[in-house]
């Protein structure tokens, strides 16, 4: 791949996280939280994700409270609102009597809704920057019998409304050895689901990579599918999805490109543990059969557990695999892995 392709991939990540970091106006902290022994929090309600509520307050900060703590809300400002069985509301909450419900109140009418049947909340009046959670993660390793030495880095960004989740994440590993002395990989990835009835959604997805292991400087990928949240609970999540991309690859050393078309099979588990302090498992596995080339295949996994150490700031301890079983460059290996440690910060 030429030295130009490699500036315009670079400056299409600077744009779009220049894009991801616009300003917002944040609202008047007026929302009223009950807990259920009593006490009331004022602030600006942010979301609901996972088993916890977090609000900005003026003088505590942003505080994180368990869903299952709380009483009831009362806020004038319009809420989207997603249940466990998928259905989902949007407008104002309203306290009402009874201890563990909230009201919601949209052109419908207004719907009593328990505590305990809601998974995820949003403020529509949020701007961009409110909706963005997201981490950021460095890694640095060094075996002195083995003179090897790995620095990573990565980040992964999440926008989520009503009707989509959009998520921009990547990763780099430089790895530097005495036989085969500094080798680069990186991956950058974006993903949108558009949000359908009944735990259903549309997938859009698009990657550049680049893996000097197996022989690859570079690989542009855009797909598209269709997936399913087979499970979607407060602390767990297990999603699915089928889907067709085509690629164009760059093998090292070479100028010349190759383009298949591939099948794409994809399975996410995310499980969430919030008893202080929090703990984190993802694991994603994706499979690409070729459609194009006959008997190729390949197929990437990735697993991470995060542990909050203090407020936002986590070690991590991940694993990352890929295997082609028809790599561009013949000379190259088929399997490429790779075990880190890093330090991260959450936001």
């Amino acid at each position: 791949m030429t030295p130009a392709m490699h500036r315009l991939i670079l400056s299409a990540a600077a744009a779009a996280t220049l894009t991801m970091s616009t300003a917002a106006i944040a609202r008047e902290k007026s929302d009223v939280i009950t807990l259920v022994n009593g006490d009331h929090i004022t602030g600006e309600i942010i979301e609901l994700r996972y088993g916890q509520l977090t609000v900005k307050t003026d003088s505590l900060g942003t505080v994180q409270i368990e869903w299952l703590d709380v009483a009831r809300i009362d806020s004038p400002y319009t809420f989207f609102i997603e249940t466990n069985a998928n259905k989902r509301y949007s407008g104002g909450m309203a306290a009402v009597p009874e201890t563990g419900h909230i009201a919601i109140a949209d052109s419908a009418g207004t719907m009593d809704l328990p505590v305990a049947e809601v998974a995820m909340l949003d403020q529509l009046e949020a701007g961009f920057i409110e909706r963005l959670n997201g981490s950021v993660s460095f890694g640095f390793d060094q075996s002195k019998s083995s003179e090897v030495t790995n620095l990573t880095f990565g980040f992964d960004t999440e926008y989520r409304s009503e009707r989509y989740i959009a998520d921009l994440n990547g990763n780099a590993t430089s790895t530097t050895t005495s036989d085969f002395g500094t080798q680069n990989d990186y991956l950058l990835s974006f993903t949108n689901e558009f949000l359908r009835p009944r735990d259903n959604f549309w997938l859009l997805l698009s990657s550049f990579e680049s893996n000097e292991e197996q022989g690859i400087e570079g690989r542009l990928l855009l797909g598209a599918g269709s997936g399913r949240y087979w499970i979607r609970k407060p602390d767990t999540e297990l999603a699915a999805f089928v889907g067709l991309a085509t690629t164009q690859e760059w093998a090292v050393g070479s100028v010349d490109d190759q383009q298949s078309v591939e099948a794409i099979l994809g399975l996410q588990w995310k499980v969430f543990r919030f008893n202080n302090p929090e703990t984190t498992l993802t694991s994603r596995l994706q499979v690409f059969p070729s459609l194009t080339e006959s008997g190729r295949y390949r197929g990437t996994a990735y697993i991470s557990l995060r542990h909050e150490i203090v407020n936002d700031l986590y070690i991590d301890l991940s694993f990352s695999g890929a295997y082609d079983n028809r790599p561009p460059d013949v000379t190259a290996d088929s399997l490429d892995y790779s075990l880190s440690t890093s330090l991260g910060y959450k936001f």
